[in-house]
């Protein structure tokens, strides 16, 4: 266990010395040893000076001034083991030194760190008035300082005070200017030690039983709480509300053993009750020798209230050894003094200490300016921050290579559709001569004509990615065989015809590759008998009409407003309508540009209703058919996100990155950047 969780609190009470040692739990504290030793002599004579504490002038009353009686003996008195059972016996050879370090030494650990307690008879005490709160942190320290320094006539060092402020704006000081007895005691015996200890608080006793009181009760913020600590050098009183402290009395020096000790107690409550300082609804914890003397029955009587108990604490928060249960009320301040100490973090503790500066400067490993302590951490971050770079660019590089190695892969898996490309450009060219041969031999023959012009545009809209083998007459129609790339231009060319039907698609290998092998049966080659026999007009003036051209430009516009209003649609999530539009304008031959452009709004319309196989074949045939147009990286986009749709996620991610490589800083570029990630 690490030794902040460890701690050893001396406490020195006149010559009584009283040790406890105790571990932090989780939200508890455990306590392994609580010892009481009697020291050669007292630590340091106690001054004749008194505590100079702020009472607005009022007298200090007696006993008598309060009961009107005179002295009369008690039937309290300590209890006889009190200076010896309880104590370690005394030998000639012993001094204060032998003591402390034998306590040290029989520690239950080897590794912990020490407080000790501030006695109240060489503590002064001072009540701050309104005016500090307002203050930053800095300048309320000096203002505090300069106060407590003027009173007692600059004979202390900025490190031999402290303070605290309540939530009224008002607060107390502790001043010491004769030193700490424990820590020069301590000081004493390091040439003896193997070991130097940490010191971790100097705390007077008034601090250490109000935060012990408000830890252990948790009391409401309008209970009072009266804390009567009897000790052997001063007894005191401690007014709390809310466990906080809201007065301290003038300590009582009068001996322990004295009869007279708890009436004078009692009278203090009833003068601090008479001047407002007590309500008259209040609480009396007692603690130090108070169980000896049998305190708390006496306080009932007098006081006539029930609200009178010597210290308990709660097993939820302190865990101790059975026999020293009844006993620890007596180590009630060493309590509070590791309560301080261990949850000094906690807003129910009064966090204060009169470590001197001499000590906090040696205990400290070294000494480090802020850009010092700013270097280090650089040092000690930078290693692990070049570790993590590096990671990040080998995974980095990782990606980049296999991406590499993918695009590579794909480019040569598509290099067998080159020399079918040129194959089947070799086949439309053939087939193109032999239709004009046809024409020729059937000069006059206005049917093989028609057919042939209507089998020609099909093939152009069912997609160029399909050729013949053969055409033969069937009673007034015709049949037609012949290949494609993809299984749906058969049905996409028979529904060119007013009538016609597909007889088979059967799928074979051509050079490593599937492709499609068809035959169509066509019924009727047009609606109306008279596209067989056209009748031809010459025209009388063969110059166009002027109003021809205004017409063909009206036609644009309208075209161009058409288109506009299918975008509109399109942003308004009208799908169906806005493709009708772009299918209406695709139709119209006269515009090309707007025509060309509603192909590829066609594809994006069958995406966004849910048909990517649909807007697949519309994409591809656009990009195919127009690889120069404005609108191509937009349809790549929309196949891309189709592909991915249909779990096709390698030609999505070659797409994405064509759209990147073609076009990094544009709109469709960086929404392609973000979809590749989203394909990782």
């Amino acid at each position: 266990m690490s030794s902040k969780k460890k701690l050893l609190v001396l406490n020195v009470d006149d010559i009584e010395l009283t040790s406890l040692f105790c571990t932090l739990g989780q939200g508890f504290i455990e306590i392994e040893s609580a010892d009481k030793h009697k020291l050669v002599e007292p630590l340091k004579e106690t001054t004749n000076e008194s505590l100079t504490l702020e009472t607005n002038g009022q007298p200090t009353l007696s006993a008598e001034d309060i009961f009107g009686s005179s002295e009369k003996d008690l039937t309290a008195s300590l209890d006889s083991s009190l200076a010896t059972s309880t104590e370690s016996e005394i030998s000639e050879e012993q001094s204060n030194e032998s003591i402390l370090l034998s306590i040290l030494e029989s520690a239950p650990a080897k590794n912990f760190n020490y407080s000790v307690n501030l006695p109240s008879s060489i503590t002064h005490v001072f009540q701050l008035r309104n005016g500090y709160k307002a203050l930053k942190k800095s300048a309320r320290r000096k203002k505090v300082y300069a106060e407590v320094n003027e009173r007692l006539n600059n004979q202390i060092a900025n490190d031999q005070f402290d303070y605290f402020l309540t939530e009224e704006n008002t607060g107390f000081a502790f001043a010491n200017k004769t030193g700490i007895p424990l820590v020069n005691l301590y000081e004493s015996i390091q040439k003896g030690m193997k070991k130097r200890f940490r010191l971790v608080s100097v705390l007077p006793d008034e601090i250490a039983l109000s935060n012990l009181v408000r830890f252990n009760y948790n009391p409401s913020d309008d209970e009072v709480i009266i804390i009567v600590h009897i000790a052997f050098e001063e007894s005191k009183i401690i007014i709390t509300q809310g466990g906080q402290i809201t007065q301290l009395p003038l300590p009582i020096r009068e001996d322990v053993n004295s009869n007279q000790l708890l009436k004078t107690i009692v009278g203090k409550i009833l003068y601090e009750q008479s001047l407002g300082n007590i309500p008259d609804q209040y609480s009396v914890i007692l603690t130090g020798k108070a169980i000896s003397l049998n305190a708390c029955p006496f306080f009932q009587q007098t006081l006539e209230i029930t609200e009178v108990a010597y210290f308990t604490a709660r097993p939820e928060l302190f865990r101790f050894p059975e026999e020293t249960e009844k006993s620890l009320s007596e180590f009630a301040v060493p309590l509070g003094n590791a309560v301080t100490v261990f949850f000094a973090d906690d807003k129910k503790i009064t966090p204060l200490s009169l470590i001197p500066d001499y000590i906090n400067q040696r205990q400290q490993v070294f000494k480090i300016a802020w850009h010092g302590y700013l270097l280090l951490t650089l040092i000690f971050l930078m290693p692990i921050w070049i570790n993590n770079q590096y990671t990040n660019k080998s995974k980095t590089k990782t990606n980049f290579t296999q991406k590499k190695a993918y695009l590579e892969q794909s480019i040569d898996g598509l290099k067998w559709v080159e020399p079918l490309l040129d194959s089947l450009k070799i086949q439309t060219k053939l087939g193109k001569q032999k239709l004009e041969l046809l024409e020729s031999l059937s000069k006059g023959t206005h049917r093989w004509s028609y057919s042939l012009d209507k089998i020609i545009r099909a093939i152009h809209e069912a997609g160029d990615d399909l050729w013949l083998t053969e055409i033969s007459s069937q009673g007034d129609g015709f049949q037609m065989t012949g290949f494609s790339l993809y299984r749906n231009r058969a049905p996409r060319l028979a529904a060119q015809f007013p009538s016609a039907s597909v007889e088979n698609v059967t799928p074979i290998e051509i050079r490593g590759s599937t492709v499609y092998q068809f035959k169509i049966v066509v019924e009727k080659v047009a609606e109306d008998e008279k596209s067989f026999n056209p009748v031809i007009k010459i025209p009388i003036q063969a110059t166009p009409k002027k109003s021809d051209k205004s017409s063909a430009s009206k036609k644009v516009k309208n075209s161009s407003a058409l288109f506009q209003a299918a975008v509109k649609l399109f942003d308004q999530k009208k799908y169906d309508e806005a493709l009708a539009t772009f299918e209406e304008i695709a139709d119209r031959k006269a515009d090309q540009k707007y025509a060309v452009k509603s192909k590829c709004w066609i594809g994006k319309c069958h995406f966004s209703v849910g048909d990517y196989p649909e807007a697949i074949e519309v994409l591809t045939t656009f990009i195919e058919e127009n690889p120069q147009s404005e609108e191509n990286l937009s349809a790549m986009l929309f196949l891309a996100k189709a592909y991915a749709a249909t779990n096709r996620n390698n030609d999505a991610r070659t797409l994405f990155l064509s759209i990147v490589k073609q076009s990094p800083t544009s709109e469709v570029g960086l929404e392609a950047a973000q979809l590749i990630a989203a394909l990782q």
